[in-house]
C-alpha cells in the first residue's frame, strides 16, 4: 500500500489548547506588536509567527511528510503568500494552500501559480475552497453556493486552458480571456494537482469534472468509501481522494482522551482517531482500505504533534516510507 501524508499548517494561531485564548506562539495574539520576519541582522528580531511555521515545515521535512496543507480561515495569514514564504526552508515537501478561486482571477492565478513551481521545483498544489463555509464572508462577496461553483468552474477551465492550450481564448459569463498563454521561462512549467472538495450536488459535480484529488472530512471510513464509489461512477473515471483528519494519538487511551479535551477542536470528526498508537493507527488504516491515498493530518501544537505523529503512528501504517524510499533512490 503507498499512499501519502500530508501535515496541515496552522495560519490562524498555534496552542496546547483548542482555546484560541492560549494561542501565544509567535506573535500573532492581536496584543502582541508583530514584527518582520525577514529581520534578522539589528534591530527587534522578536520569535514571529512565520518562525513558528518554519520550525512545523522543517520538522514535516525531517519527519518524512510528502507536504503541508494551510487551510484558508478569515483570521489568519493568507495561505499562498505563507506557502512561498516557507518554500525555500523545506527541500523536497510539497505545498497545498487553500485558494478562494470563485472570486480570483484565473489568468492571474496562473501567473503566479507558474512562477511558484520555478521558485519551489513543481511543488504547488492548487487546493481550491469550493464551498465558502457562511454568508457574509471576509472577502466581501455573498454568492449562493450554485454560483460559486459556477465560477470554479469557469475558473479551472480558463486555468487549464490558458496553462496548457496558448495561445488560448475564452468568453464566458465570468471570464474572458484573448490569445493568452505562458512564453519564456514560464512556459512549460508542470500544471499543479487540482484538489477540490465539497458536499453538495454541484460541487460533487465539479469535482467530476475537473479535480484530481477530492478532499473528504473524515466522519468514518464507511461514509468515505460511499462518497469515494459515488464520485467515481459520476466522473466516469478513477480519482484520487485525501482524508483530513485530527488525531489525536498517546501511549494509552486513556491518555489521548484527556489530551483530546483540551487539544482537539469541536470540530474534529470521527471520534475514533483519539486512543493510543496502535488504536488511531488501525483507524488511519481503515480509511486507506476505504480508497483514501492521501492523509491530511494535523493536531494542536503543531510542531510536537507533527513529530509525535510521524515517530508513533506512521510506522504503524502498512506501506508507510514505500514511497518515501522510492523517491530517495530515484535522487
Amino acid at each position: 500500500m503507498s499512499f501519502e501524508v500530508f501535515w496541515q499548517l496552522p495560519p490562524n494561531g498555534d496552542g496546547r489548547s483548542a482555546d484560541k485564548a492560549t494561542w501565544t506562539r509567535g506573535d500573532h495574539q492581536a496584543a502582541r506588536r508583530p514584527q518582520n520576519p525577514f529581520a534578522r541582522h539589528g534591530g527587534d528580531e522578536t520569535y514571529t509567527y512565520f518562525d513558528h511555521l518554519v520550525q512545523i515545515v522543517r520538522a514535516a521535512d525531517l519527519a518524512g511528510y510528502d507536504g503541508v496543507f494551510i487551510p484558508q480561515t478569515d483570521e489568519g495569514e493568507e495561505p499562498l503568500v505563507t506557502a512561498g514564504a516557507l518554500a525555500r526552508d523545506a527541500r523536497r515537501i510539497r505545498f497545498a494552500p487553500e485558494l478562494p478561486a470563485h472570486f480570483l482571477s484565473a489568468v492571474y492565478t496562473a501567473k503566479i501559480a507558474t512562477s511558484f513551481q520555478r521558485l519551489s521545483g513543481g511543488r504547488l498544489i492548487l487546493n481550491l475552497v469550493t464551498q465558502d463555509p457562511a454568508v457574509n464572508t471576509w472577502h466581501g462577496y455573498d454568492w449562493s453556493e450554485d454560483e460559486q461553483v459556477a465560477r470554479h468552474d469557469e475558473f479551472l477551465t480558463v486555468f487549464k486552458g490558458f496553462w496548457n492550450d496558448g495561445p488560448y481564448t475564452f468568453e464566458g459569463q465570468y471570464y474572458e480571456v484573448l490569445n493568452g498563454g505562458f512564453a519564456g521561462p514560464l512556459k512549460g512549467q508542470p500544471q499543479p494537482e487540482i484538489w477540490l472538495s465539497g458536499t453538495s450536488e454541484a460541487a460533487l459535480e465539479l469535482n467530476a469534472k475537473h479535480a484530481d484529488v477530492h478532499v473528504v472530512e473524515a466522519s468514518s471510513p464507511e461514509a468515505v468509501a460511499e462518497r469515494i464509489q459515488v464520485l467515481d461512477a459520476l466522473a466516469g473515471r478513477k480519482l484520487k481522494y485525501a482524508l483530513r483528519a485530527e488525531p489525536t494519538a498517546r501511549y494509552t487511551e486513556g491518555e489521548a482522551k484527556a489530551a483530546a479535551v483540551h487539544a482537539r477542536s469541536p470540530q474534529a470528526g470521527d471520534e475514533a482517531l483519539v486512543g493510543d498508537y496502535e488504536q488511531v493507527a488501525r483507524r488511519l488504516t481503515q480509511y486507506l482500505d476505504a480508497g483514501v491515498s492521501t492523509l491530511v493530518l494535523g493536531a494542536r501544537p503543531h510542531l510536537e504533534e507533527a513529530y509525535r505523529t510521524a515517530q508513533h503512528v506512521l510506522p504503524r501504517l502498512p506501506g508507510w516510507g514505500v514511497a518515501q524510499l522510492a523517491q530517495i533512490a530515484a535522487e
